[in-house]
């Protein structure tokens, strides 16, 4: 019972789902956000996008999503909305984008090639993304894991810029510096009162 006791620690190997989608889908949006930050790939060169999965993440393979429950798992959605958009955010996942005619055109771009060879567990394999320009150019980009895993883990100042991401929905510029200072030194705060009158709406 105590083989390998202390060895390996699990608090060190959390993983971080930096996008309000299907995790399955993040390391296709980390190689795509990516490649549009860089200028590599812009939404009006792209002939189609080509993400490759493994046999369980085949569930993501949902061209034509049919309600907001379904755009959430559906790759061809959210990587026509971050090639559209720029980001996925909250509003990725409504009714305006799963129904908007630009969103729909693009996702038609977006296929999903499954690979039934790879293991039978999520994420198998690598995220592998083929994405062809319309002037002929072919981009290839994969990834192992997700930006934010334990390979690959996010500094302090990229938890903030999430948190000012998500939070910008409900606390105002103020709240939300305060509050992340107060999250990002938690462990020396003697009374946590303070970050409670931000975060909790009272009637």
């Amino acid at each position: 019972m105590s083989s390998g006791l202390g060895e390996r620690w699990y608090t060190k190997h959390f993983w971080i789902k930096k996008y309000p989608v299907c995790f399955l889908t993040h390391r296709h949006l980390d190689i795509i956000g990516r490649l549009i930050r860089e200028g590599k790939v812009k939404p009006d060169q792209v002939e189609w996008i080509e993400t490759e999965v493994g046999p369980v993440d085949a569930t993501i393979d949902r061209p034509e999503p049919k309600d907001l429950e379904d755009a959430k798992f559906s790759m061809q959605h959210v990587v026509a909305c971050l090639m559209l958009d720029g980001e996925v955010g909250v509003d990725t996942i409504s009714w305006r984008k799963i129904e908007g005619e630009k969103y729909k055109e693009f996702r038609k771009r977006v296929r999903v090639k499954v690979h039934e060879e790879w293991p039978k567990t999520f994420m198998s394999g690598v995220g592998r993304v083929t994405i062809l320009l319309k002037n002929g150019q072919k981009i290839m980009e994969e990834m192992d894991q997700v930006i934010g895993g334990p390979k690959y883990p996010l500094k302090a100042e990229d938890f903030a810029k999430l948190y000012e991401k998500f939070a910008g929905a409900v606390l105002n510029k103020t709240q939300i510096e305060r509050s992340a200072e107060i999250l990002l030194d938690i462990e020396k705060q003697r009374d946590l009162k303070e970050l409670f009158d931000i975060i909790v709406f009272r009637k």
